[in-house]
């Protein structure tokens, strides 16, 4: 039986080496400009709606979960939300508040006002109709950084980041083509 286990950790110490390669080669990047040194995690999908559907599906993913995020203040264009990750490799539970700043149907930009561990949270959401299509390229950008000076902090504030993105740009691609076949369906039959 310790020999099983023995041979399981040893797969693992191989493994992880082979990962961290791996994903530092295909990882999708960018640098940020106000944290040049910060690498971004990026992730782009095509929804099937239009910017409009979109940017409200992005506004109410903020209150798609009132257990781990709530809006504090929300006025035109603007928006202060508290935000709990749970359980973030090597920090913990972390809590952040950010301002997102709108640009209607274009842009949604967001930036760290205070939290409990993170030193830098910022990105944006950018929506690029495509021409020609109802469909939208939806880009997500995120920075983050803990500040700590530990190995592979990078490649751990990354896998985490790269897997809260696809989550939110799940949620967005399924309420916003959800809301597009609805207002599609009324205009159909407004029009017979």
């Amino acid at each position: 039986m310790n020999l099983l286990i023995a041979k399981n950790r040893m797969r693992s110490m191989l493994v992880l080496p082979l990962v961290l390669i791996l994903s530092m080669a295909i990882a999708p990047s960018v640098r940020a400009e106000s944290h040049k040194e910060l690498t971004g995690v990026v992730s782009k999908m095509l929804i099937n709606a239009s910017p409009e559907e979109i940017f409200r599906a992005v506004r109410d993913y903020r209150y798609s979960d009132t257990t781990k995020r709530s809006v504090i203040e929300e006025k035109k264009g603007r928006s202060i939300i508290k935000e709990k990750f749970a359980s973030m490799p090597i920090l913990g539970d972390v809590e952040c508040t950010y301002e997102e700043i709108e640009t209607p149907y274009t842009r949604i930009d967001f930036q760290m006002v205070t939290s409990n561990k993170l030193k830098v949270f910022e990105g944006n959401w950018i929506l690029t109709p495509v021409e020609g299509t109802k469909s939208t390229l939806v880009k997500l950008t995120t920075y983050i950084d803990s500040g700590l000076t530990i190995p592979a902090k990078d490649f751990l504030q990354h896998l985490t980041a790269h897997q809260d993105i696809h989550r939110r740009l799940a949620f967005v691609k399924k309420a916003a083509e959800d809301a597009q076949t609805k207002h599609d369906s009324a205009a159909a039959e407004k029009k017979s």
